[in-house]
């Protein structure tokens, strides 16, 4: 099959942004008479490979995997699923089993996309796992999060997830509790930062306390709450050979509890603070509460300013796509939205990546939502932004509303798909040990034990540590110390001796 452009024509072609290619291909495509869906497709792929063949003999270094580099104009991409306010309940049977076909139909979807864009990097999940922060809706998450993983690519330590109000478990608050989030809401917004501090400097957290089913849950995937000065945690993606996509994952239900409202909930300034004496690193944070829920969101916004490029919320189960200075802001909608007229779940794919030349931060948002005609999950049009590096205007790829993206044009056709993109290798954590974490936390409390004190790697102070902030701080240790090898090593063997933990099926 004859591709769609001259080779002198697809040298200038492959130096444009995918966006840019995408639609110059299909055009001419579509723009041929007498031209079948099938005949549109296989062209439309043999021009691609041109330009793919013409990037590599340019000179461009390739990755280990490969990817849409070649095609895009991008030095590399980074795929991402975003999830939130899923609301796993282990109470409501009717509800749950009603839920768990949504779910089932999800993960097909997930399938059916990575076949098209290929295979994400890691999973995000911008809060509200639970529905009452009980352990075991928390178990029903884990076993439907493996499926997540396995559906999009990705190893099953690879999620990133922050709490929401739901996963707060309000039946664990007693009065002191309650007179805690009184006194944070009441104080000034400039009083938020030292108010935070004096109970996140409490003995044995009681601040935190409501939150420990969702931290016993969010270690597994090294995004509990562990460092009492710092209710957040943070991790590194590579984006390209120069450039870093850091993500920092923040805490917006510090006092969130049955009144919680508008304007009236606490972050501080602490979780913002994002260095900016770094070029080679760029910002996305996750929070379940959009800025307008926070009590102190000037003093952190202004903190936050020229800091984070990207930030994903969840909490109001309506998508929103909006730019604040030079900060691209995703409100999702929800996996499970209440039930009623206006029923929409949703989730979204996203690529970010950074074009060569003036360098500019690419993200393009594939959202997903389940129609009730079709009784599955379908994409709507792709949001396509680009952003100067470091700092500057914004492109928008707006286009007619009724464009279709290059997903749907595919899925439309009912042809074979473009050739799949090769994979980039999956996320790591911090250090590169997130799978070694998770199979700690699965083993037996005595295994546990016996391979800390083994590697020597508890301290008096941990007498007075709940578990995870005890198991947090001796894994740190072992980093800190070179002994991430001995501790896998451990693990491993001890795993081999251990049955694995039963898994329950989702509801």
């Amino acid at each position: 099959m004859q591709p769609l452009l001259t080779v002198d024509r697809a040298r200038s072609v492959a130096r444009l942004s995918r966006p840019i290619q995408i639609r110059g291909i299909l055009y001419l495509a579509t723009c041929q008479e007498g031209v079948n869906a099938r005949t549109i497709v296989r062209q439309t792929e043999a021009t691609f490979l041109v330009l793919g063949n013409l990037t590599t003999a340019a000179g461009r270094d390739n990755p280990p995997h490969g990817d849409h580099r070649g095609i895009q104009g991008t030095r590399d991409v980074i795929r991402l699923v975003h999830l939130s306010d899923i609301h796993f309940t282990a109470s409501k049977e009717g509800l749950a089993r009603r839920n768990r076909s949504l779910r089932h139909d999800l993960l097909n979807d997930l399938k059916k996309v990575k076949s098209t864009l290929g295979s994400a990097q890691a999973v995000l999940v911008t809060g509200d796992i639970a529905f009452t922060g009980h352990p075991d809706e928390y178990a029903v998450a884990r076993s439907w999060l493996d499926e997540v993983c396995d559906a999009c690519g990705v190893p099953k330590s690879a999620v990133l997830c922050v709490p929401g109000n739901h996963d707060v478990n309000r039946g664990a608050m007693g009065p002191t509790d309650r007179d805690i989030r009184e006194r944070l809401r009441r104080c000034a917004p400039g009083e938020v930062d030292a108010t935070l501090e004096e109970y996140l400097s409490e003995p044995r957290l009681p601040i935190l306390l409501p939150l420990n089913n969702y931290n016993d849950f969010a270690a597994s995937y090294c995004c509990q709450l562990s460092d009492p000065q710092a209710p957040y945690w943070q991790t590194d993606l590579p984006l390209d050979t120069d450039r870093t996509l850091t993500i920092r994952g923040m805490t917006t239900v510090l006092c969130s509890d049955k009144d919680d409202r508008r304007a009236n909930l606490v972050v501080g300034r602490t979780q913002a603070t994002l260095p900016l004496d770094r070029p080679d690193r760029i910002y996305m944070i996750l929070a379940h509460h959009p800025p307008d829920w926070w009590h102190d969101q000037d003093a952190v916004l202004d903190v936050l300013r020229h800091r984070a490029r990207l930030a994903l919320f969840g909490h109001k189960h309506a998508q929103r796509i909006e730019q604040v200075d030079d900060c691209l802001r995703v409100v999702a909608g929800a996996v499970h939205p209440e039930e009623g007229g206006s029923w929409e779940p949703r989730y979204n794919w996203l690529e970010l990546g950074v074009r060569e030349g003036p360098p500019k931060l690419t993200v393009r948002l594939c959202p997903r939502v389940f129609r009730r005609e079709t009784n599955s999950f379908v994409g709507e049009k792709d949001f396509y932004r680009e952003l100067d590096l470091p700092g500057g205007a914004a492109v928008e790829d707006g286009g007619d509303g009724d464009r279709a993206s290059a997903l749907e044009r595919v899925e439309r056709s009912e042809e074979s798909p473009p050739p799949k993109a090769v994979l980039r290798p999956p996320m790591v954590g911090p250090s590169e040990d997130r799978d070694v974490v998770r199979a700690f936390l699965e083993l037996p409390y005595p295994e546990q034990m016996r391979i800390l004190q083994a590697l020597d790697l508890l301290e008096e102070d941990d007498r007075d540590k709940g578990f995870v902030a005890l198991a947090s701080a001796a894994l740190a240790r072992a980093r800190e110390r070179g002994l991430s090898g001995r501790l896998a090593e451990e693990v491993a063997r001890a795993t081999t001796r251990t049955p694995h933990p039963h898994e329950e099926e989702p509801q």
